[in-house]
């Protein structure tokens, strides 16, 4: 921003990116040849305005939106700048110019611009350019298209433009530093500045400073380039930042130390955040040498997007010195924790307890792996290796430890990440368990889970669904059948289910064979209860003119056939209440038995059975 004091250097005054978003003229809609009085006047007119709190009304100047509004602070700023003659001379070389400072109204497009019609008096100026007729004329268009280059940057920065914006901010860009390399070398432009500053006739504002401005101009336009490709950087923009770095490169014809020095100006900052936290760990460290290695974590994290900036701002230089001086102070500070917590003779009961804990040596190993990145010293290098040797002799002979540490997550390329060196170990309760556990009881667990697994396995092979009624989905849909089926167990015979469920590996030699001569759309559905075991039953159903096979067990069965032609699902039976109770005593081992079902022209059920024992009727 651009200040009051004239002891500033000009370039810290003008080689900012917010050169013309604080521009007084700007802010305020007045003209460069607005006198002092009608600065004034203008200053009165605003006061008023804030006491009665219609601030508002003033409106926004023409080269202003609803974005770059300034508040009353602004507006005050401002108008402090327009009353401070050096200030306001430097405001005014980076605005709009009449082509006679004397006589303002004789410029045609200063008149348009006095009309607020900005759009005319750059199609003025454009015209004079191309004839090459005015000096003036090329100024104010390079304070045009500069500021608009500018605005587009700081939008592009807090958030990306469109491809159109971002084409139209590169071409605003080229041909504004085109013309500014055109003004620097103008002789006539600067003789109309001098004039300028004659005219004012003030003692604290001289020709030199029309000087020095001409010697420091183009070095301040590299300085606002290089620290926008610093803060495209910062955002991790690679593409925007390695954009304006290459631009800057081509302006300066390809002059490394310019723009070795440009970018330098504008990394100060933040190789002062890489000292600090080098400071800061170090002097943390002192005070506390048993938090060293955390020390060195927290340095080496916070390092990491800076180095990363100096990377894309300088790659050719990539940071060397700042990574050697990251990676050196890490390093020390890593090595002071690490000796008090795992080397101190006689240690304190907090350096013990640390000492049992794996995780201290394992950041450790990291921290080297890192710091070996960061140094280019082969000497160095083969220090930080055999520290890292080391280390991993000491893990080698520390016990498994059990860290269920959960570090929160953190906001990363705007979703929530956790840090992968920072995961809880869930590995180590299986080693913790081998190690505490007593071996009889892993071998029970071990007995029990292959008893489970092999129990699983056989019930799922032996547990085929054989094609008992042979109903498909439809049909039972149709007959209001029950569709969801029970399952028999492997030992047993199952609870009341609505599908039979035939092991093949089931030890059970009686084989029983229910078949349905019947084809007249009358169904059938068997229950057979164990004598012996009441609450165990088995259901099928029987389709007209099928057959269901079963295996069972030796058994005396009591058998339940009803019969009908459609299935009442909520009562469990057919809606036709026919129904014949049997007992079936001991089925043979030797042969199969079959119960053939019929109906009679008389409209009941004919059940015969086929076996070497007889069916009794109870």
């Amino acid at each position: 921003m651009i200040t009051a004091d004239s002891g500033l250097n000009l370039l810290l005054m003008v080689g900012t990116p917010t050169l013309y978003e604080h521009n007084a003229f700007r802010l305020t809609g007045l003209l460069v040849t607005t006198t002092a009085r009608e600065v004034a006047r203008y200053g009165d007119r605003l006061k008023l305005l804030q006491e009665v709190g219609g601030l508002a009304a003033a409106g926004l100047p023409t080269l202003l939106d609803e974005r770059q509004a300034p508040g009353p602070d602004g507006r005050r700023e401002a108008l402090r700048n327009l009353r401070d003659i050096h200030s306001r001379t430097l405001h005014e070389f980076f605005w709009l110019w009449p082509d006679d400072w004397a006589k303002p109204e004789a410029d045609t497009a200063f008149s348009a611009l006095q009309q607020r019609d900005l759009k005319a008096a750059k199609a003025i100026w454009t015209a004079r350019e191309a004839e090459s007729a005015c000096c003036i004329a090329t100024h104010n268009l390079a304070v045009l298209g500069h500021m608009r280059a500018l605005d587009l940057s700081l939008q592009d920065v807090e958030s990306p433009l469109l491809t159109e914006s971002r084409n139209e901010m590169h071409a605003e860009w080229r041909l504004a530093m085109k013309r500014w390399w055109r003004i620097a070398e103008d002789d006539d432009l600067w003789d109309h500045y001098k004039a300028r500053i004659s005219q004012i006739d003030d003692p604290s504002v001289t020709t030199g400073l029309a000087r020095r401005l001409r010697g420091d101009l183009l070095w301040a336009f590299d300085r606002i380039i290089a620290t926008l490709a610093v803060a495209y950087a910062e955002r991790k923009r690679r593409i925007e930042c390695q954009w304006h770095v290459g631009f800057l490169k081509s302006y300066l014809g390809g002059d490394g130390e310019a723009l070795h020095r440009a970018t330098d100006h504008a990394l100060a900052s933040v190789r002062e955040r890489l000292d600090h936290a080098l400071q800061n760990a170090r002097r943390q460290t002192q005070a506390e040498e048993i938090e060293g290695i955390a020390k060195a974590r927290l340095l080496l994290e916070t390092a990491a997007p800076l180095l990363k900036v100096l990377e894309l701002v300088q790659p050719s230089q990539a940071g060397c010195r700042d990574c050697e001086n990251i990676g050196r102070g890490a390093l020390d500070t890593a090595v002071a924790g690490y000796n008090l917590i795992y080397c101190a003779k006689d240690p304190s009961p907090a350096v013990l307890a640390r000492r049992g804990e794996r995780r201290h040596a394992e950041e450790y190993i990291r921290i080297m792996a890192k710091c070996r990145a960061l140094t280019t010293d082969t000497d160095l290098q083969k220090t930080i290796d055999f520290n890292i040797q080391i280390a991993e002799v000491l893990l080698q002979r520390m016990p498994p430890e059990m860290n269920f540490e959960y570090s929160l997550p953190r906001q990363v390329n705007g979703r929530k990440r956790v840090d992968p060196e920072q995961r809880p170990r869930w590995s180590t309760l299986f080693l913790h368990s081998m190690r505490i556990v007593p071996r009889s009881v892993w071998m029970l667990f071990v007995i029990i889970a292959a008893s489970v697994s092999v129990s699983l396995v056989v019930n799922f092979i032996s547990s085929k669904p054989v094609a008992t009624g042979k109903f498909t989905p439809v049909e039972l849909a149709v007959h209001g059948l029950p569709q969801r089926v029970g399952t028999q167990s492997f030992l047993d015979l199952p609870s009341t289910g609505e599908l039979q469920r035939s092991p093949s590996l089931r030890s059970h030699k009686v084989f029983l064979q229910f078949t349905s001569t019947d084809a007249t759309g009358t169904h059938f559905y068997a229950v057979l209860n164990a004598t012996d075991m009441p609450d165990e039953s088995l259901a099928v159903f029987i389709r007209g003119g099928d057959s269901a096979d079963i295996w069972l067990p030796d058994q005396d069965y009591d058998l339940i056939i009803t019969w009908g032609r459609r299935w009442n699902d909520a009562r469990k039976r057919f809606e036709t209440p026919n129904q014949q109770k049997m007992h079936l005593s001991k089925l043979s081992r030797q042969q199969a038995t079959v119960v053939l079902m019929a109906t009679n022209p008389d409209g009941g059920v004919d059940i015969a059975q086929h076996s070497n024992l007889p069916l009794h009727p109870r």
